[in-house]
């Protein structure tokens, strides 16, 4: 990946042949994304929109022939959330805006993907038992609300394999301890459960399509947590192997913990107290 890296950074030519490659194969949508986000971390927003305009021609066209907006709805909320991470310096804001832009990526992939997503509701009634009763209008409603999910991750896997590609040649170690210190403030941890406690609340569609949306930000916060842990008590790395392996067995377990970490930890900073308790007298 360092080569490729390096290969991307080489030249103004090289990020665009990297970024149409990319973006021209449709398993590989999500690198394309981090191409360009590359760029707009390390060059700024107008070198980084001179490789998106190319970019996106591909993915325009796999638009016009799929009607699938995702790959290019991705490749732009990606470079927003690339020159906000610049600009802030701040991954709580980029989250924040990136949970924005996906809501807005709902949307318009409600309007502009209809037969699509009438395609993917019909095969959600053929495989979900019916003996759940949902309704069509909920059943749509829902899987908005998927799309806008899986739009927020994708997003942010690019960015961070980007920062991550930055930090690599630029910078060693400092992705890292991002991660290891990314905590969310009281103040985004109190909006958030506000606006799921708003969302039970009220017996709507429209608005609870949007609760699997709002758990991103406190699992990557609660991931952010055990990463700094691990790393705290000087784990092998097999402690994080088997963390992200009992994460995907067990993800309707691990979803609500994670999530209730971040919120302790936004709350109460298990951060300093652990680093309390080990140093007491602050080392001396």
């Amino acid at each position: 990946m360092r080569a490729f890296a390096e290969f991307v950074m080489r030249s103004r030519l090289h990020a665009v042949g990297a970024g149409v490659a990319a973006s021209a194969l449709p398993l590989l949508h999500w690198l394309g994304s981090a191409v360009i986000a590359l760029v707009v971390l390390r060059r700024g927003i107008a070198e980084g929109a001179f490789v998106l305009l190319w970019s996106s021609l591909p993915l325009i066209g796999w638009y016009a022939f799929n009607n699938d907006a995702m790959p290019l709805l991705v490749v732009l909320g990606t470079f927003v959330l690339a020159h906000v991470l610049r600009v802030t310096m701040s991954w709580e804001l980029t989250l924040a805006a990136a949970m924005v832009l996906s809501v807005i990526a709902g949307l318009v992939f409600q309007l502009t993907s209809a037969e699509a997503l009438a395609m993917i509701v019909d095969w959600y009634f053929e495989v979900v038992d019916q003996a759940q009763q949902v309704t069509r209008q909920q059943a749509t409603q829902l899987l908005v609300g998927l799309f806008a999910t899986g739009h927020t991750l994708s997003m942010l896997l690019a960015i961070m394999l980007a920062r991550w590609m930055q930090s690599m040649l630029y910078n060693p170690g400092g992705f890292g301890k991002e991660i290891h210190g990314f905590r969310l403030s009281p103040v985004m941890s109190g909006i958030i459960v506000v606006l799921m406690v708003l969302a039970f609340m009220v017996d709507s569609p429209l608005l609870g399509r949007w609760l699997p949306l709002l758990t991103v930000p406190l699992v990557i916060a609660g991931v952010g947590f055990v990463h700094w842990f691990v790393k705290a008590r000087g784990l092998p790395v097999g402690w994080l192997v088997a963390f992200y392996m009992l994460s995907i067995l067990m993800i309707q377990i691990m979803l609500p913990i994670l999530a209730s970490v971040a919120l302790i930890d936004s709350g109460l900073n298990l951060r300093q107290r652990i680093q309390s308790r080990d140093n007491p007298r602050g080392g001396d």
